[in-house]
């Protein structure tokens, strides 16, 4: 949890080099400067952008692999620390279900030793042995405000806390094991993310390799702080998933149901879609090598 408060994501650094060559590309483009070379680097920053780096308006630096900003830690969820913030997640989840444990197992004894306390004081007669658990039922059944807390904290409140970190973890392990970030999904259609595309509604990924253990190992095992500018290939599992979509497009007539209800053009001219073989909600087509 330290580590997350006080370790770096992976910032780009801005040198003298960098900066000159973007005022020198800046000054030959100055009427009108190409969309490809804005989004290749940072004006905030004046770096030039590797893929999957962005510009984080919160720590006022371009982060390598940027995930998200994480308002409880106070820091952006980068390259070098993202790790750090899984792994979190996973002892939080651990320590509360702990916790839940040991309170459902106190829950058990209270509620034996609160029949042991009715009988006790039900019955005319009474036992030495009865007596002390008496005793002992009153001394650890439920009595004071504190203690009534933490009867509703361990019953309501961190079941609900166990919830949420397992979506937040659950949502984390679904985008790395198809080699995505939080920011990929969120911003696929943005011109910046060269690296991402649509097929339909769901987000994919240049940087997938097909198999969702080999995308967990590689965020496990292998540095995520690598600077990359070539986008790279579309291998043969993407191919295969863009030609059965383009397929099923031709077969349903040139578009989904979907694309009809978001343009109703296209229901009496079907054809218009053939044209757009990756689309999304508001997406743009994007070309890859094939």
């Amino acid at each position: 949890m330290f580590a997350l408060y006080v370790k770096s994501p992976g910032v780009v650094a801005s040198t003298e080099g960098q900066r000159k060559g973007i005022y020198a590309r800046l000054d030959q483009e100055a009427e009108k400067p190409s969309k490809d070379f804005l989004n290749s680097i940072s004006l905030h920053a004046m770096v030039n952008k590797p893929l999957r780096a962005q510009w984080c308006p919160h720590l006022q630096r371009v982060v390598l692999r940027y995930d998200h900003y994480c308002a409880y830690f106070g820091n952006t969820i980068g390259a070098r620390n993202h790790k750090c913030f899984l792994l979190f997640h996973l002892a939080y989840l651990s320590l509360l279900g702990s916790f839940y444990y040991y309170a459902w197992h106190y829950q058990q004894i209270c509620a034996v030793a609160s029949h042991l306390l009715w009988k006790a004081v039900n019955s005319k007669t009474r036992l030495s042995t009865e007596l002390d658990l008496t005793l002992y039922a009153k001394g650890i059944c439920i009595s004071t405000a504190v203690e009534r807390f933490g009867y509703l904290y361990t019953q309501l409140i961190l079941p609900l806390m166990m919830i949420l970190v397992a979506y937040k973890l659950l949502v984390q392990l679904r985008h790395i094991s198809r080699s995505l970030t939080v920011f990929d999904v969120e911003h696929a259609e943005d011109k910046s993310s060269a690296y991402c595309f649509r097929v339909g509604d769901t987000v994919y990924s240049l940087f997938d390799t097909g198999y969702w253990w080999k995308n967990m190992l590689k965020f496990f095992f292998q540095p995520l702080d690598e600077v990359v500018y070539r986008v790279p290939q579309m291998n043969e599992n993407l191919k295969k998933i863009v030609s059965e979509y383009r397929r099923w497009n031709r077969e349903c007539g040139g578009c989904s149901r979907g694309c009809h209800a978001r343009n109703p053009e296209n229901a009496a001219n079907p054809s218009s879609c053939n044209k757009k073989v990756i689309d999304g909600e508001g997406g743009h087509e994007k070309d890859f090598a094939i």
